[in-house]
């Protein structure tokens, strides 16, 4: 479900345990493809700022 809310908005991130497999071992995320990491930078736009933070609402729900 997270994957289709980000991709419909356009939302690009990256997965995997980034350097802290033994945290997320411990939390079981690994067996499901590991954290999730998105960044923003100063070259993001608002409208993209607002598609990423609208994505996370609709996943939180």
């Amino acid at each position: 479900m997270c994957e289709q809310v980000l991709e419909t908005a356009s939302v690009f991130v990256a997965d995997g345990h980034f350097y802290a497999s033994t945290l997320a071992d411990r939390l079981g995320v690994n067996s499901c493809g590991g954290f999730v990491r998105a960044g923003i930078a100063p070259y993001n736009t608002q409208e993209e700022v607002d598609r990423y933070l609208n994505a996370l609402e609709r996943i939180a729900r």
